[in-house]
């Protein structure tokens, strides 16, 4: 059910990005090192044995053009089942005062080996209507992998098509 509502979104965000513009469109590719943020939140306060959370990291995208350099923060939420969690959230970056956001989803495996658990995730995203600045009438939508690393970090690559 998740990957199909994957393949949806991915599938409307390439419709979206090929009648926005009759610009071509430009791909860009790059990665990132999320660090985890506290947050709060006072619905989940108190709640134990819930097999849901509440996340939040900050980032600053490396490679992709017009990208590069953007500051990112992520907000998401996870359902665990088992070995398998499926996520989904927002995220709003922020380079030189320009901003957009996007949406996103995705899942995570935990997958052992013989030197332990090794999470690895993957999904797809797109932007949200109302960028600012330099990112202005930006219509993108893309795919996302990554594993975490030993200090709780998620080290990520990223692929997108956008036209401006």
């Amino acid at each position: 059910m998740h990957s199909s509502k994957i393949a949806l979104l991915a599938a409307v965000a390439a419709l979206i990005c090929t009648n926005a513009s009759a610009q071509q469109p430009v791909k860009a590719s790059g990665r990132y090192l999320s660090k985890p943020v506290n947050i709060d939140v006072p619905a989940m306060r108190g709640v134990t044995n819930v097999p849901v959370f509440f996340a939040a990291a900050e980032y600053t995208i490396r490679g992709g053009g017009i990208f590069d350099g953007a500051r990112g923060v992520i907000s998401q939420i996870g359902d665990v089942h088992g070995d398998t969690i499926l996520l989904e959230g927002v995220a709003k970056f922020d380079k030189a005062g320009s901003t957009y956001v996007n949406r996103w989803s995705g899942h995570c495996l935990n997958l052992k080996s013989g030197t332990g658990t090794v999470m690895t995730c993957a999904g797809g995203w797109f932007t949200l209507p109302g960028a600012t600045g330099q990112f202005a009438n930006l219509v993108a939508s893309g795919t996302w992998k990554g594993t975490m690393t030993p200090e709780g970090d998620f080290d990520a690559e990223w692929d997108a098509v956008y036209t401006k």
